[in-house]
Formats: structure tokens, sequence, C-alpha cells
């Protein structure tokens, strides 16, 4: 190419590297089975515990299901969804309605001023506290999705779901609300 020549060479994809690379390829074994044993909830677990939140709360309890019974029983209140009971563990992410924060802050954290700033914007975000917690539980749930495509294990997420009849199968107490479910694993 001479000085005067405007054209620009990028290098081609694979050339480079993209974030999302390792994401994608992760998804790409979508087609495959996997069965998963009883551990990895527990792996799952630890991606979730480390999925940062507002004031350091986790709004919300997640459930593993692994008996047959009760799956049929979460399919039937889940309109007959077929992946609900071909699967190894259904979680179900259950957002709190009973979450309170904390709008007082140590002298030690924190400026006067700026502990008013917080505590009157928390005040005023109430309301949609609800909200909040169940968009929480549906952050928890891509990083569960994310850490079954590290693991070459099948999911599914789930809603629309009848939620008092789940409820009622999972003898959850009032403030528990089922808002969404991953089906995981591949059947036995």
């Amino acid at each position: 190419m001479g000085l005067g020549s405007s054209k620009i060479e990028t290098p081609s994809y694979s050339d480079s590297y993209h974030i999302t690379d390792t994401f994608v390829n992760h998804q790409e074994w979508k087609h495959t089975v996997k069965r998963i044993n009883h551990s990895h909830p527990v792996l799952f677990s630890k991606e979730i515990v480390n999925v940062g939140y507002l004031f350091g709360s986790q709004p919300y309890v997640i459930f593993a299901i692994h008996d047959e019974e009760i799956k049929e029983k979460i399919r039937r209140a889940c309109y007959n969804q077929p992946h609900i009971t071909i699967c190894n563990c259904i979680l179900i992410f259950c957002a709190r309605s009973d979450i309170q924060l904390i709008t007082e802050f140590p002298d030690a954290l924190c400026s006067f001023s700026i502990r008013d700033k917080i505590s009157n914007w928390w005040e005023s975000y109430q309301p949609n506290i609800f909200d909040w917690v169940k968009r929480q539980t549906y952050i928890a749930l891509g990083f569960v999705i994310a850490a079954c495509a590290e693991e070459s294990i099948p999911c599914f997420p789930i809603d629309g779901c009848n939620e008092k009849s789940l409820s009622s199968i999972l003898e959850l107490p009032s403030h528990l609300i089922p808002t969404a479910m991953l089906t995981v694993g591949a059947p036995d």
C-alpha cells in the first residue's frame, strides 16, 4: 500500500479476541446432553452469592428440586411445559416480599450529607421495592445460566407458571414469591 492509499486494514474476526468469544462458544454446545450430579447446584450457589447487589443484600431464595413427584406437580402448575420433568434438577427463584434494607449508615462509612441523600433516595424507592427484588432474581438467573454454559450443562429458563399453585406445592411461606425457574441437566 502506498502513502496515498485510503484503504484501512483491519484484522479479521478470527485474528482478534472478543470478550464474547468465550461466552458464545460455551452457548453453542446446547445440543449436547450432560447429566449433572447433585453437587452442581452447590457450584452455582457460589456464582449466585458473588452477584453484586445494591446495599449488599440478597433479596431472593433459590430452591433446588430433584424429587420426581414434586417435578410432576410443578409441571402441571406450569401449563405442562415438558422441560420440567425431563431435567435433572429445577432451580426455583423466589423473590422475598419482606425485604427492608437498612437506611441508617455508620458515621465511619460516610458523611452526614451522603447518608441523608442515600436515605432520602431509598425512602422514595420503597413503593417499588418488590419490582426491584424481582429484577434481582432475574440477574441471579442469568448468572446461573452463564455458569451452566461454562460447565456445558443444558438448562432452560421457564417463566409463566401459576404462582399460587407453585407456592402451594412447595409449601412456601407467604413472603417468598416464585418468580423464575431454571431446569438444569439432562434426564437420568
